[in-house]
């Protein structure tokens, strides 16, 4: 690819495979990654699901990612900023492109649904990365 960018944001779904390409990626591009994982903000009536401390079972599963992303950063031997944030509106993760000032923004197509295939329905996320974006969006399938 080659195309002089200096950083690039990830916005990390769930992938590994995913996230590896995009570290090889940014490897080739000889620059530095901001990891964005976005996670779903959670308000409401939680105490009826049966979970008893929510803060202690997301800061856990904070944790396991943080050191999943970072791992994956060291082995592909990529400089990487990791930020786990709660996302509301699929618009934050513009903001944080243009707060990070990154040139690229690296996306996986969601996976649809049974739902979503039989009344076709589109990735809201990669559709406004798309048409929205202040920088290019590279899409990469795994």
């Amino acid at each position: 690819m080659a195309k002089g960018y200096k950083k690039i944001l990830i916005v990390y779904r769930n992938s590994p495979k995913f996230l590896r390409q995009s570290f090889q990626l940014a490897k080739e591009e000889g620059t530095w990654a901001v990891v964005l994982k976005p996670v779903p903000s959670y308000e409401g009536e939680l105490h009826l699901t049966g979970v008893k401390n929510l803060d202690e079972l997301l800061q856990g599963y904070t944790i396991k990612e943080l050191k999943e992303i970072k791992d994956l950063a060291e082995k592909e031997r990529v400089l990487v900023k990791i930020r786990i944030e709660e996302i509301e509106r699929e618009e934050e993760i513009l903001d944080i492109a243009i707060e990070e000032n990154c040139d690229l923004i690296v996306v996986e197509p969601k996976k649809p649904s049974l739902f979503e295939r039989l009344f076709s329905l589109r990735d809201r996320l990669l559709e406004l990365l798309v048409t929205q974006s202040p920088c290019p969006v590279f899409i990469i399938r795994s």
